[in-house]
């Protein structure tokens, strides 16, 4: 739609809506003489927190810039219903809301069977937010057990930054960790403008001196296939290259699988950890 087009929609929508809502929907006194129908500018402005001024701009159609946070709470005061806030949002924003990823933190049987059947491949579940969901005993074995952690320790991102066991275990930390954030930028770009990813990344910046320089460097990178190095505390190193799958049913999700490499006898250490046999195994390293 043409730009113009756009705002004189824009102000017609919101017009429309502003004279449409009673007052005393939204807990204002009802007045017997109100010169204008539904409600005035400046009670929209004061309802959803914004200044009467940057309401007036908005509504008349000018060109200014508009937020997810504000078009929702725009909606939220007029009442709109799921498809009008949608329609506001291409309206205010020219791109439809993101919604957060499901809080999902368990998967259908079938796919923890996947998981399971890699036996020797360290493998897990991802969501859109890097959060590990579901995993095998092979990934266990090597990273740790997840059925001990809660919350954002079981976000990728946030153990890499906070665990201090991850420092010793990613052998070069110093480099892979900038990598690592900025993959999680590209992967992630589409909830920049969200009210909880920001809480998330403004947390791990107030818990990682580290990871709030790498960030303001604006790194980004699409990169997450390459080989690394594990430095496990009983058997020794390990060469994984990690390997995505898409899960079709559900295209939220990830399978990580990490194959083993040929190097340090990456391969014959994996069985033994799996096995419980890790101390037969001579470290190759």
């Amino acid at each position: 739609m043409d730009a113009k087009l756009r705002r004189d929609a824009l102000h017609e929508f919101l017009v429309a809506h502003r004279k449409r809502m009673q007052p005393h929907i939204v807990g204002l006194p009802a007045r017997s003489r109100r010169g204008t129908p539904g409600l005035r500018r400046e009670e929209v402005a004061a309802l959803a927190g914004v200044s009467i001024s940057w309401y007036t701009r908005l509504e008349q159609g000018n060109p200014i810039g508009i937020s997810a946070e504000v078009v929702e709470s725009l909606a939220r005061v007029f009442r709109m219903s799921a498809a009008e806030t949608t329609y506001f949002h291409l309206l205010a924003r020219e791109q439809l809301p993101v919604q957060q990823p499901p809080l999902i933190y368990s998967v259908e049987p079938h796919i923890q069977q996947i998981l399971d059947g890699f036996t020797l491949y360290p493998a897990c579940v991802i969501n859109p937010f890097w959060d590990v969901i579901a995993w095998n005993a092979a990934f266990c074995r090597v990273f740790g057990d997840y059925a001990l952690r809660t919350g954002r320790e079981r976000n990728s991102l946030w153990r890499m930054f906070t665990d201090p066991t991850w420092r010793t275990l990613i052998e070069n930390w110093h480099i892979e960790a900038p990598k690592f954030a900025a993959i999680f930028r590209y992967a992630t770009q589409s909830y920049g403008d969200e009210s909880w990813f920001r809480a998330f990344i403004d947390d791990l910046r107030l818990c990682a001196p580290e990871f709030e320089s790498w960030w303001q460097a604006q790194e980004v990178s699409f990169r997450h296939d390459e080989r690394k190095v594990i430095a496990h505390p009983v058997v020794g190193r390990l060469a994984l290259l990690p390997t995505t799958l898409e899960i079709v049913a559900a295209d939220h999700l990830r399978i990580v699988v990490d194959v083993p490499l040929s190097e340090y006898n990456t391969a014959d250490k994996l069985a033994a950890l799996v096995a419980g046999q890790e101390r037969s195994v001579p470290v190759i390293d």
